[in-house]
């Protein structure tokens, strides 16, 4: 239910840059709490390898 909303907004309001981190199957949104660092390390692991996709649309280009 989630992942069609999700889907749904999307395709309503499409973003300039989607980053999709790398996350354990296990890790999902009702029992990952105890694991919130494992995920915003994740997330902080795709954003610096993404950095020239995001830098690229906030100079103008």
């Amino acid at each position: 239910m989630i992942a069609e909303l999700t889907q749904a907004r999307l395709i309503e309001c499409p973003p300039d840059l989607l980053l999709h981190p790398s996350l354990p199957p296990d890790l999902d949104i009702f029992l990952g709490f105890p694991r919130i660092p494992e995920a915003i390390a994740a997330g902080d692991a795709c954003a610096r390898q993404a950095l020239p996709e995001i830098n690229c649309p906030l100079e103008g280009g």
